[in-house]
């Protein structure tokens, strides 16, 4: 994962101190109404950001936790784009 550094130009490998990996990407290229992400982080503590397939970020109409490995994002008209899951480092 690479994080853009505040010049807004420049791109960094973004690091953690642990082996420990906290986020989980998710492309949804086929628009649903739907997204059923499996994490596999065995946590159901998250953050999310999500943006359709023009770059708009966007808020599903519900969210449901299915088990500690699954999630599911539900929409009112079908939709692609990116998720990142960003999760607490264990301690």
């Amino acid at each position: 994962i690479w994080q853009l550094q505040p010049d807004n130009r420049t791109w960094a490998e973004l690091r953690t101190k642990t082996t420990y990996f906290p986020f989980y990407t998710h492309d949804q290229n086929t628009p649903s109404t739907t997204w059923t992400v499996a994490h596999g982080k065995d946590t159901k503590y998250f953050s999310y950001t999500m943006f359709d397939a023009d770059g708009f970020q966007i808020m599903p109409n519900e969210v449901q936790i299915v088990d500690t490995n699954t999630v599911v994002f539900e929409f009112n008209t079908p939709v692609a784009g990116h998720l990142t899951l960003s999760f607490a480092e264990s301690s």
